[in-house]
C-alpha cells in the first residue's frame, strides 16, 4: 500500500470519492435488478438501464480525476452477476474490448484509486472454485449478510478468490468492499479479510468498507492489530447515504445532502 500525506494549498481537507459496484464494461445494475426481480417479485425497471458503461466514458472521468487530484477507492467486481470471471473473459465482449478496458484501468484509475473487489459477483453466492452459482441460489448481500462462521475456510476461500481474480489482471487489491450488507459479524469478517487479502498480496494492513454512519463524526476502527509483526485490518466507515439515485438509479437525487450551494450545509461541511 502506498501512503502519503496530502495537504491542500489552502490547508483544507482533501476530498476523495468512493466508487462501488463498478467492473469491466458491465453495468451491474442491469443484471442485478433483472435477476433479483425473479427472487423477490419486485418490478424494478431493469430494461431501461444500459447494459454497458463504455470505456470512453470511464476513461474521460478517470482522466478528469487525475487532472484535478481526485483520489479514492474503485471497486472492480471480479465475476459480475456470475456472467464470467474477468481474468477469463466475459462472454458479452471480445477479448480486445476487455483488455482495452483493463489497460485503461491500470493506466488512469490505479494511479489515483485503490482497487478492491466487491466480493465475487455482487449478486449470487458462487462456488469459489468454479465461480458457478450455488444450487441454493443464495445471494451475497442478503443471505451472507450474516456469514457462515462455522465455515470459516469457505469464507476465506471466497474472499481470496475475489482478490486473486483482480491480481491476475494486474489490479492488485488493497482491501475489499462489502456488496450490500455482506459481512457480519464484524469481528469474524475482519479476521477473514485479513487472512484472505494477505494470502494474495502479502499486504500486512488491508482494509474493508462495510458500514455507513450519517450521524456526525465516525470512528476509525482497527481490527486485530499486532505491533510485533506489523499487521492489522482497517475499517473505513462511509459518512454519506446513497443520494445519487440509490443503487437502482431511480431513487432520491439530492446534491444538497452532500453540500449546499452556499457551501455551508450538507454532510461535507459538517465533517
Amino acid at each position: 500500500m502506498q501512503v502519503e500525506i496530502a495537504r491542500h494549498a489552502l490547508d483544507r481537507v482533501p476530498l476523495s470519492i468512493i466508487f462501488d459496484d463498478s467492473t469491466v464494461l458491465v453495468n451491474l445494475n442491469y443484471f442485478f435488478m433483472r435477476d433479483r426481480n425473479l427472487v423477490d417479485g419486485e418490478n424494478r425497471r431493469w430494461q431501461d438501464v444500459p447494459v454497458v458503461h463504455p470505456e470512453s466514458f470511464v476513461r474521460e472521468f478517470a482522466e478528469w480525476c487525475l487532472e484535478h487530484g481526485v483520489r479514492g477507492k474503485y471497486s472492480v467486481v471480479p465475476c459480475p452477476a456470475a456472467l464470467g470471471r474477468i481474468d477469463e473473459g466475459l462472454p458479452l465482449f471480445s477479448k480486445a474490448q476487455q483488455e482495452s478496458w483493463l489497460q485503461m484501468c491500470r493506466e488512469v484509475i490505479t494511479p489515483a484509486f485503490d482497487i478492491t473487489p466487491e466480493m465475487i459477483t455482487h449478486t449470487v453466492v458462487v462456488d469459489p472454485k468454479t465461480c458457478k452459482p450455488m444450487e441454493s441460489g443464495i445471494w451475497e448481500q442478503y443471505d451472507w449478510n450474516n456469514l457462515p462462521v462455522d465455515q470459516e475456510e469457505l469464507v476465506i476461500d471466497y474472499i481470496t478468490t475475489a482478490c486473486q481474480i483482480l491480481e491476475n489482471v494486474g489490479l492488485t487489491p488493497e482491501g475489499v468492499t462489502s456488496p450490500g450488507g455482506f459481512g457480519n459479524p464484524l469481528d469474524f469478517y475482519a479476521k477473514v479479510v485479513g487472512i484472505a487479502v494477505r494470502e494474495v498480496t502479502g499486504n500486512p494492513t488491508p482494509y474493508f468498507f462495510k458500514r455507513i454512519s450519517t450521524d456526525g463524526p465516525v470512528e476509525t476502527p482497527v481490527w486485530y492489530a499486532d505491533r510485533e509483526v506489523g499487521t492489522a485490518v482497517g475499517e473505513i466507515i462511509a459518512t454519506t447515504g446513497d443520494w445519487t439515485g440509490s443503487w437502482t438509479g431511480y431513487g432520491e437525487v439530492s446534491v444538497d445532502k452532500y453540500i449546499t450551494a452556499d457551501l455551508q450545509g450538507g454532510c461535507l461541511p459538517a465533517t
